[in-house]
Parts: structure tokens; sequence; C-alpha cells
């Protein structure tokens, strides 16, 4: 704040103490002065990606997946409408972030990694809020990805005696600040296998969503 306000001092001690030959408006200086200071990005900026990949052993990054050991902490940021997962093996826990084109995909790696040993596969999708019979509001999977471009997949998780799960991201969320933007879909498995969603912690108990808003508060 100090030093804004020492550059606002100088920049009208310099533009409006003396006369000019082809002086320009107060406003038009002022928009001017605005422009420079306020809308170009702030300097060496911290990127989602670039924080997780200092908390975490293992980034995915999108259409990817990776299969590593118990205890290997793994993240992925920026789902934006696209399909992650998380497979919860009884020695191996596999991530993965592929986009809504390549739903196919993610059926391979369900074929590879889930067996009737597999305790739970977790989804993570968009969510769009609805009102149940209470009238209290609470965040659904989309269905044209639970009843449709994961319907193959979902199918051949249960046929196998496994559980599959679906948790939320709200894709409108949105900030000031686009690192809010930039961090809506974001998913991890820490080194001690507690899976969070959005940055809140998922209960083995959960099954809607791993995002819930706090209280009964629905959309804006």
């Amino acid at each position: 704040m100090t030093d804004l306000y020492s550059k606002l001092l100088r920049f009208f001690d310099t533009e409006f103490s003396a006369p000019r030959r082809n002086p320009v408006s107060v406003p038009d200086k002022l928009l001017m002065f605005s422009d420079t200071e306020f809308s170009a990005p702030r300097r060496n900026p911290v990127s989602v990606p670039d924080e997780l990949r200092q908390r975490f052993d293992v980034l995915v990054h999108m259409n990817a997946h990776h299969t590593a050991p118990k205890g290997t902490s793994m993240a992925t940021s920026g789902l934006c409408g696209c399909i992650g997962g998380y497979i919860d093996n009884p020695d191996t826990s596999t991530f993965f972030h592929y986009d809504r084109l390549s739903a196919s995909m993610i059926d391979l790696v369900i074929r590879h990694e889930v067996s009737n040993k597999t305790t739970r596969v977790h989804f993570f999708v968009p969510g769009e809020w609805q009102k149940d019979p209470d009238g209290k509001y609470e965040m659904q999977p989309k269905s044209e990805y639970s009843d449709r471009m994961l319907a193959a997949s979902v199918s051949r998780i249960r046929s196998m005696g496994v559980e599959c799960v679906f948790h939320c991201y709200d894709e409108t969320r949105r900030s000031g600040d686009d690192y809010m933007a930039r961090s809506q879909g974001t998913a991890w498995i820490d080194k001690n296998g507690q899976l969070s969603a959005e940055g809140m912690p998922i209960r083995t108990t959960d099954r809607k969503t791993g995002a819930k808003p706090s209280g009964n508060d629905g959309p804006s």
C-alpha cells in the first residue's frame, strides 16, 4: 500500500505540476495509470500445478494416469469439465485425469487396474445443484457423466462387486483473482491415504460428493 501511495504521489507530481504541449486530460491519465498498475499480471504468480508439485510425489496431468505403491502422494488439478479418478487397491493407488472425450481411455484403466480385490473406485466429475425433498441444496454429479460417459466403466466396476463413488466439483466457481478459477477441480491422496477433493477431506462414508458446501447453503 505504501509503495502504491508513493507511485501515485510521483505520478501526480510529474504529470500535473508542469504544463504540457499536448496535454492529456486527468481522467485519461488516470486510466493509463490504472491500466499499467492494476491490469498487468502479478509478478511471479504461484501456479496451482507448481504448488502441488512441491507438496506431492506425483502430479498427474490431463489425459494421463499413474499407478504407485501405497504411501505415494498424488494429485491432479484443473479438471475443468474433465473426469478424475482414484482406484484404491490393497497395495497400489491409481490416479487418473482424462478429458470428457477420452472415456474409452478411462475404461481401459479400469480394465487393467480394477479387480475383485479393489477396495473402492472414486470418480471426480462436474456437479450441479439440486434441491432435495427437504428444500436443501446438494451438489449431485451431472447425469451426462454418471449415466452416460462413465456408464460402461461403472457397470464393469460393479459387476466385480467393487464399490463406485462419485464426488463433485463446481465448474462455475470463479474469483476476482483467477487462482480460485484455476484451482477448481483439484483432487489428491496424501502419504497417509487421505483422499481430498477441492481441499476437503473425503470420508469413507461419503457417497455423493466430497466437496459439500458449509451448512445448507445452495447456489447463489
